[in-house]
């Protein structure tokens, strides 16, 4: 009776620090992911002197795929991908990129990376403002 109220205790202390690590992975994952996507944007740029935007934005996953073949996320089954505010008139051309939350922990997080290298995460129970 002994042994099974201690691992009761460590099971308590332990199980909500271990769904934190996991959330916080998660994220780090999606900015990695906003990174990769990053370069990728500056890949088309060079190619095509433009951002690829879908009258502004693209706001799939699978639509960022095919536009740019060379981005693979690895959070795709918790976070859903999208280009935003892409201005290519503007001098330099800009671009907002999203990663949001749409699983467990992470729901409702948005990771923020834009063209100017601003990064804010909003949202998140894990983690501050940026990043």
């Amino acid at each position: 009776m002994v042994v099974v109220a201690i691992l009761a205790i460590l099971s308590a202390i332990a199980l909500p620090g271990y769904g934190s690590y996991i959330t916080r992975q998660k994220l780090v994952a999606a900015q990695s992911d906003l990174q990769a996507l990053s370069m990728n944007m500056e890949n088309y740029l060079q190619n095509t002197t433009q951002y690829p935007s879908a009258s502004g934005s693209i706001d799939s996953t699978a639509a960022l795929k095919t536009t740019l073949p060379g981005w693979n996320p690895a959070a795709s089954a918790d976070f859903r991908y999208q280009v935003t505010a892409v201005s290519n008139s503007a001098q330099p051309p800009t671009y907002t990129l999203q990663a949001i939350g749409t699983t467990g922990n992470v729901s409702g997080c948005v990771v923020t990376l834009s063209s100017a290298n601003l990064r804010t995460l909003a949202g998140c129970s894990v983690g501050g403002s940026t990043w």
